[in-house]
């Protein structure tokens, strides 16, 4: 069962009982490296996932930028135990390169921030799972709900935030709470 809390920034979504899907986690992806990997990679700590694009003129850009507010606002040591990922609503056109260069052009700190590719079908699938676009057969991946997703470690859910525009203080705070447990 999923530890949620409910505040009018965060909203629980039961399909996020779907993330402990052991496909889920073995989906093969590549990151802005060109290097393989998958999401189970990321489960050892918190995983703030946002799903996006870089041709993206309407929420994704704001939504990265106050990611990266918050990742320069968090401390080392939870710094330490948080990994942003990203995943691209747009395979086909976001390359490997394509994301560094998004990444490098928002200034993250790809220590400990991960964006993603993989095949349209996987991106589908895992955006699907967490509920991100319309179930609809002919859904267009583009058209996607504003959320970031906080998972905790072993890649449980923990808490979803609309980000329409993400509220950095509430995420920190949630992050500072849940990381000193």
């Amino acid at each position: 069962m999923a530890v949620v809390f409910f505040t009018s920034s965060v909203h629980a979504i039961d399909a996020m009982e779907e993330a402990d899907d052991t496909n889920l986690w073995a989906i093969p992806l590549v990151d802005a490296t060109g290097k393989k990997t998958n999401l189970a990679e990321f489960k050892d700590g918190f995983i703030l996932l946002n799903f996006m694009f870089t041709s993206c003129h309407d929420v994704c850009p704001l939504q990265t930028t106050l990611l990266v507010q918050l990742q320069k606002s968090l401390s080392d040591e939870l710094k330490s135990k948080v990994q942003f990922v990203s995943i691209t609503l747009d395979p086909e056109k976001d390359t490997a390169v394509k994301l560094m260069d998004h990444a490098s052009q928002y200034g993250v700190d790809r220590r400990t921030w991960s964006f993603l590719t993989g095949t349209p079908q996987d991106i589908k699938y895992i955006t699907r799972r967490f509920s991100a676009i319309s179930l609809a057969k002919d859904a267009d991946l583009k058209v996607h709900s504003p959320r970031v997703y906080l998972l905790g470690k072993g890649g449980h859910f923990l808490l979803s935030y609309r980000s329409d525009p993400l509220d950095v203080e509430r995420v920190e705070s949630d992050l500072v709470d849940l990381g000193s447990d």
